[in-house]
């Protein structure tokens, strides 16, 4: 704390005497009391928190000061918690008879305030006044400094379709004193997706001044054009900060189609084949194409290096980068072992996610219900 205001007044000027009187001695130069009033208050407070308030009340004077007693108007929207010595109360303050004071002696009274539950904080304004002879007079304000929360969201301008979108959304403390209980919203646009919803929360807790927090939100396009999600952080006593994300959805012009035969007998082997294109305006990277087959439906073998999973009866493809255009058409065998209608399924993704699905059907019939020939990719000698 630190004493912001000191008043000083001696008998003989409050008397109307000249100015070379304050100190203690009237022009005859006769003994003088002269008292100071310091008060000790914090530099700022935060809402809602208690502070000391810290009263000197000292006979700088040559003479006693005689009947002295020292009253405080406490601040309007504020709430006395503790006072040493015990005052005597008022409506709206408090009084100290202090007595005698010789000269070089002080008293020291100490208050302890809070701002009043459901009020608003306002700068408090503390009043002290001393009088025996003649009065003394100290007012002191007291700003009241609080968090100043600040948001910052980054996001790519474009993605596609499909594709998951990170928003980076730092969090920043720039006021004088921590802020508590700071929540983050996040109302994603129409047409992103989130595994956890649309209208999302997350608690952030406290940030000390100049301290700053980075939350990492994830979501997925689902269609075209402009896609604008708001953000907004707010705590106890501060309004919320809001900042809009703007991002641009576009169709990547991916596709992935299958084929294969429409009918099978039991245990004939078809050719079974999925196209992976690119018809966009830019290169897709890390394309894979994985085929997961139906039960009754064994694999065999694969074109362009095709890595079959038994644990998963899957087939995999590492297509790679497919260029504006490229089309890459791969193919395998399977061997039919049940009857009915067997499906495989097929999806493409880049960078580990799905973009597109297809679907192919095959029947399998009873011996002599079709006549066909199977069809086999080309193998080499000892295949």
């Amino acid at each position: 704390m630190k004493a912001m205001l000191r008043l000083i007044l001696g008998a003989a000027a409050l008397a109307g005497g000249a100015a070379s009187c304050a100190w203690g001695a009237d022009p005859q130069g006769t003994p003088q009391p002269l008292l100071e009033i310091d008060q000790k208050m914090p530099d700022a407070i935060e809402p809602g928190a208690p502070f000391l308030v810290e009263i000197t009340v000292r006979n700088s004077g040559s003479a006693n000061a005689e009947g002295v007693t020292v009253s405080d108007q406490l601040p309007a929207g504020y709430e006395l918690l503790g006072v040493a010595p015990t005052p005597e109360r008022t409506a709206d303050g408090l009084i100290w008879h202090i007595g005698r004071l010789a000269p070089a002696n002080q008293a020291t009274l100490r208050l302890r305030l809070a701002s009043k539950p459901g009020e608003a904080t306002t700068p408090p304004r503390n009043s002290v006044d001393a009088t025996f002879e003649g009065r003394a007079s100290s007012v002191r304000a007291v700003p009241v400094a609080g968090p100043a929360l600040a948001l910052d969201v980054v996001a790519p301008d474009t993605v596609f379709l499909g594709q998951p979108v990170a928003f980076r959304i730092a969090v920043c403390n720039k006021g004088g004193v921590a802020a508590h209980d700071i929540l983050l919203r996040a109302v994603m646009a129409d047409g992103l997706t989130n595994p956890k919803g649309s209208d999302l929360e997350a608690d952030i807790g406290i940030l000390a001044p100049g301290e700053s927090r980075t939350v990492t939100l994830s979501a997925t396009a689902l269609r075209p054009g402009a896609l604008r999600s708001s953000f907004s952080v707010q705590a106890p006593g501060i309004g919320p900060v809001q900042r809009d994300a703007l991002l641009h959805a576009e169709d990547d012009r991916l596709s992935v189609t299958a084929s294969g035969p429409a009918m099978l007998r039991p245990e004939f082997t078809g050719l079974f084949g999925v196209t992976a294109a690119n018809d966009g305006p830019t290169p897709a990277h890390q394309v894979v194409v994985t085929a997961t087959l139906p039960d009754g439906l064994a694999f065999v073998r694969g074109t362009d290096n095709a890595t079959y999973d038994g644990a998963t009866h899957t087939i995999r493809w590492n297509v790679g980068d497919l260029q504006p255009g490229e089309r890459r058409e791969l193919a395998w065998n399977g061997t039919a072992h049940a009857i009915g209608d067997l499906q495989a399924k097929y999806k493409l993704t880049t960078g580990a996610v799905a973009r597109r699905e297809a679907a192919w059907t095959t029947r399998v019939v009873e011996p002599g219900a079709v006549q066909q020939a199977s069809a086999v990719i080309a193998t080499t000698p000892g295949d």
